[in-house]
Order: C-alpha cells, then structure tokens, then sequence
C-alpha cells in the first residue's frame, strides 16, 4: 500500500544516490518517532491530527544523530563554563560577587534551569554562542585542546593560560590601537591589555612616561607624532609581557623565557634604524629597555641603554625651546614632562648602583626636581588590573617625588660606600652611617600624609617603603660582622647592627604581605624582587629564630611568584638556594622543600648561561666592604660556576 505520508528530510550530511528512474521513489529511513502512535514522519503526524493526540518527537532518544550527541557535549560545556566562571567570581571577589544575594534567590524551590539563569545574570554571564566563539579561537591561537602532555615540566602557555571567561570579562582600563605601532600584532584589545598592566604595576616605580600624554599620542596612531613612536611602544608591550598570562605575551611557547622577546627584538630593530637621533620616545624608550633587559637578566646590557638615555636627556635639555614646537605643548607642560624623564632615570640609576654596589654614573641633580602634586581635581587612579576593584588615588607623582628626595640620600650613600677606594675605617665608617640613617629618618617623619601605606596601601607606596628599608639594611650590613680583634664597643656596634638589619628585613617582609593580602598573590612591582633578595639575605642568617623563619618563608613564597614572571627573580632565588645550602647549620624541613620545589617549577641548569647579570650576592659581597664585590659572586658568573650543587660556591670566600 502506498503511503501519502510526508517523510522527515534526511539529517545534514546525509547520502543518497539519484536513481535514473524519477518515477521509482528512494525509501528514506527516519531516525525518530513519535512516542504516541510510534509512527515516523514530521510532527504533528496525521495519526496524531485525526485522533486528537499531542504529537511528541523525542529527538534526544535516537543517539544515532550526530547533532544530538553534539547537543549534549555542548550543554556539558557550557555547564562547565558557568561553573567555571562561578568559581573565578567568588575567587576573585569585586562587586559582581554578591554572594548573600545570589544565595537568597537560589532557593530549594527553584528549579536547575532558572538556577543557571540566576548565576550568570549575577555574575554578568555571556551568551554561549559568544562564548564558544572566543574560546574557540582562543584555542586555536594557544594549540591547546584541554588535554595535558606528558611530559614533566609544562610549556609556560600551559602552565600560565588564562580562562576563556577571564579574556570575556577583560576590561583594558585604557583603549589604545595595535596599528600602526607594532608589526608583532594587529591585536588592539591584546594591546590595549598589556599596556594597562604596564600603567598598573610598572609606572608607579620607574616612572619615565606621563600617562596621559603618551596614551593621547598613541591614539592618534600619527607616526610622525613627537611623544610616541614605535620603538617606545614596542619598549613598553616587551615589558608589560611579562605581567601578562595571555598566551600572545610569549614569542615561543616551548621556551619558558621567551616572554616579550617578539616585541624586544621588534624594539631593538627600531632602536637600530633611528641611529642615534634624540627625541622624547627614544630617550624614554631606552629607559624601559633598561628596565626591561634587567627583568631578563640581562641587566649589563640594560645599564648600556641607561647611559644612552643619560646622553639623550642632555641633548633633550639643549634643545628644549626647539621641543615647544615640536610637541605642541605648552613651555611649562614641556618642562615637567622633561623633569618626569631625567627623575626617572635619576632614580634608576641611584637604586640600581646601590643594588649592584658601584658608584653612580648618573650626576646628582643640579636643581631640585619636583612634580606638582595634589593641585587639581584630576589625579591618576589605582585599579588592580586585571582584577575588578574600586578605583583609588595611585600617588604615581607623589611617589616620583619621594623616590627621588630619597634617591638624593642613596647617591651620596653610592658615591662614598662603592667608592673604588674602600679603604673605610670603621670608625668613620659609623659615623658617616649613623649620619646617612639620621637623614633617612627625617626624611621618613616629614614624608607626606599619602605617602603612608597604612592609609594608602597603593603598590607604589608599598614599595617606597621597601626601598626605605633596603637602604637601612644596606647601611647596616657592612657593619654587623666585627672583625675578629674587635673590642666590646665595636661588638656592641655590631649586635646593634644586626639588630637593625633585622628589623628592617622584617619590615620587608610584613609590606610584601600586605601588598599579597591587598592586591594578590603577585608580589608587585618587579622592583620588590631586589627588595626582597636583600631581606632574605638578612633572614637566612637567623633561621633559628621562630620569627625570622617565617618571614624568610613567606618571601620564598613572594619570590616564586615573581620567578614566575621574570627571569631575575628566578637566578637571585637560585643564588639564594646555594648560598643557604652552604650554610653551617642544617635548613630547616620547609625552607628544603621550598627550594625543591623552586627547583622543579622554575630552574633548569641551562638557565644559568641564559644571565648577563652583574647582581651581587649580597650575603657574601657585605664581608668584602673593603675590595668591591669579587667578579665570581655576580649572579651570571656564580650560576654559571656553580651550576652542579655538589660543588661549594662559597669555599674560596
């Protein structure tokens, strides 16, 4: 018997094959029924019309479509994605994480679907299909398939790859073009990411850069503008990659130390073609290539880039009236912008000479420098990008200002305790200390109501106070060990010595946690690493003591957060690990098993030939006050020397 049924049109991706007789008709298999007459067809079904029936097609009960099996692996998904998110929401906290809220209207009542509906209206949720976009792309750009490999170390793209949902809820705090400034991506919202990180955790420490000038000239994407260029740009994406866990900010996903490399290269091939021409970017720009080269371990280099940008500053100053019409900018406007550069670049080079123990190669100030502060209603706001947060005043210039007041101390402290002379008398030593400590607490006690991190525990002014009190233990640590024929007065200078040095590396401490429980786990500005090298190098000596082990604890666990970011942190961590394993006494159980782990994590022994650093270790270059710092205790000689642990890096001192 014929059937006048309709039949359901075959599923996508189905075969059939044309038979030459048009009048003979080709039986279609349907792959579903309905579940009140079990007849096939279309719904409503004539059976079901004629019978006054409800036609019900139940598609998930025939498993053999694919797009059914589809349809359930992406419900899956998208379950996993809200639970994801769910768990990033109430992790990260901010405004959107009202949990009491979401929690009175999840009632036993509500059903699992309304839940769902619920969260994500909670939580600011995304629609699946754009969802699936971003992720889908976003694996294509990383290879990542959620698989693991292998293998015992994962890729620094596997082991630091963002959420999906963070890259959906990622808001730049500023807009700026990729184009024309960068052949290393098209990317604006890649861009304009990096460089909010930079504004956030780099400007308030080194700061050469305006912010509001530079970003109102990248804006214009004019390449003929006189306060950006692309080598200054390229300076900064390099710099910023390493705040940055999107898998773009590495140049190689199987070398855990490329990050930034393709926007470094790309800055050192810019630098190359202006040829030695001055402006405002490039001596801004060789500024950040100096920061920049440090973070890599690289920091011989990098000082070459500061001695240049030194030159540059100077020509800048001859020529500033050419400047005013250069820029566009007003005379006074000008003036600060240039004052802001050679601050910058003051306080590198002071804290940088006190850090490698040499005398300054920059001059002291001719004039007093300051930014004006606190005289319009406008001042830069602190967000803690990428996280959400309520925006506070940052301080930025009020920190520009303390460092360099401060820095102004450090570059007679440099000029005289690294002098190439060290033949110190102790005695005069003392004196000129006690002096230089005496000037740092008067600075300390008149030091602005902002500049208080109990009041504004912004990471600008965590790490001003860091700073303070490495230049205490700097002080100090020259005369905290008495030289063998020491009387009881000299003893006594000494135990008071240690005493201070102590406090202060404890004070270290107690800002690095402050700044964890503020801002996260990321211990802050990459300035804070040298910071805390320098305290764990107090620390270490006093183990014993219950309080000094836990601080030393807690800063191993800062420093493996900034070893991995940076290359730096990763060998002044290293050099803290051998120089405490060469110790008389035994380590303690956990301060082995941290260093294991920092092992594992983080250092490889090839890494050692990957340093250009003349970083001392300053545990070991304090007993040497007298003939500088031995060439085998800077970081990039002492890693490469002692790269097999059975053999003592310490014997010959």
């Amino acid at each position: 018997m014929k059937s006048n049924r309709q039949l359901a049109p075959a599923p996508p991706g189905s075969r059939f094959v044309e038979e030459p007789n048009e009048g003979k008709k080709q039986r279609k298999n349907v792959t579903s029924a309905c579940h009140a007459c079990k007849c096939s067809g279309v719904p409503p079904c004539s059976t079901c019309i004629k019978s006054n029936t409800e036609c019900v097609f139940d598609a998930e009960g025939d498993q053999r479509r694919k797009l059914n099996v589809k349809r359930k692996i992406d419900d899956l998904e998208d379950d996993r994605r809200l639970f994801v998110q769910l768990v990033e929401t109430l992790r990260t906290g901010g405004p959107e994480a009202n949990v009491k809220e979401m929690a009175d209207k999840l009632q036993p009542s509500v059903d699992f679907d309304d839940a769902k509906s619920i969260l994500r209206q909670h939580m600011g949720g995304q629609a699946r299909t754009q969802a699936t976009d971003v992720i889908e792309a976003d694996q294509e750009k990383t290879g990542l398939t959620g698989r693991q490999h292998d293998t015992p170390k994962t890729t620094s793209r596997q082991r630091t790859s963002m959420l999906p949902v963070r890259r959906l809820t990622d808001m730049p705090i500023v807009s700026v073009p990729a184009l024309p400034w960068t052949n290393v991506t098209d990317d604006d919202s890649f861009v304009s990411h990096l460089l909010s990180l930079w504004i956030t955790w780099h400007l308030p420490w080194y700061h050469y850069i305006d912010q509001k000038i530079f970003i109102k000239a990248m804006q214009t994407r004019d390449l003929g503008s006189s306060l950006c260029s692309p080598f200054l740009v390229n300076a900064i994406l390099a710099d910023a990659c390493f705040l940055s866990d999107y898998p773009e900010a590495w140049a190689d996903e199987n070398d855990t130390t490329s990050r930034g490399k393709h926007f470094w290269m790309e800055a050192k091939r810019l630098l190359d073609e202006e040829e030695g021409r001055v402006s405002i970017p490039t001596t801004q720009g060789l500024g950040v290539m100096c920061s920049c080269a440090t973070v890599m371990g690289k920091d011989r280099v990098g000082w070459l880039y500061a001695l240049q940008a030194i030159e540059g500053m100077r020509t800048l100053r001859r020529t500033e009236s050419r400047r005013v019409i250069e820029t566009g900018l007003l005379a006074h406007d000008l003036k600060q912008l240039l004052d802001r550069i050679e601050m910058g670049q003051f306080n590198t080079f002071v804290s940088g000479a006190m850090v490698f123990q040499i005398p300054p190669s920059a001059k002291a100030p001719e004039r007093c420098m300051r930014i004006p502060v606190h005289q319009n209603s406008h001042q830069e706001q602190f967000l803690p990008y990428p996280h959400s947060g309520t925006p506070i005043p940052a301080h930025n210039d009020c920190v520009l200002n303390e460092l360099t007041k401060i820095g102004e101390i450090v570059w007679d402290i440099s000029t005289l305790l690294f002098r190439e002379d060290r033949n110190h008398v102790r005695s005069e030593l003392t004196t000129a200390v006690q002096g230089w400590h005496a000037r740092l607490l008067g600075w300390w006690s008149a030091r602005p109501r902002c500049m208080d991190y109990m009041l504004n525990p912004v990471p600008g002014v965590l790490a001003l106070h860091m700073y303070y009190h490495t230049i205490v233990i700097t002080l100090y640590a020259f005369l905290k060990t008495a030289p063998s024929n020491a009387d009881v007065h000299t003893l006594k200078s000494a135990d008071e010595a240690r005493r201070i040095c102590l406090s202060s590396a404890h004070a270290i401490g107690q800002l690095i946690e402050t700044q964890q429980q503020a801002w996260g786990p990321d211990p802050g500005p990459v300035a804070n690493a040298q910071w805390m090298t320098i305290a764990q190098c107090i620390l270490m000596e006093d183990l014993q003591n219950a309080e000094s082990h836990a601080a030393f604890m807690k800063l191993c666990n800062a420093h493996m957060h900034a070893a991995k970011r940076w290359l730096l942190p990763r060998g002044t961590m290293r050099m803290i690990q051998l120089t405490a394993q060469r110790m008389g006494d035994p380590l303690p159980d956990d301060v082995v098993a941290h260093f294991r782990d920092f092992e594992k994590q983080y250092w490889e022994p090839e890494l050692a030939r990957a340093f250009s650093s003349r970083y001392p270790n300053f545990a070991v270059a304090i007993r040497y006050r007298d003939a500088g710092v031995p060439e085998d205790l800077e970081l990039d000689v002492f890693l490469q020397k002692w790269v097999n642990l059975d053999e003592d890096p310490t014997k010959n001192t």
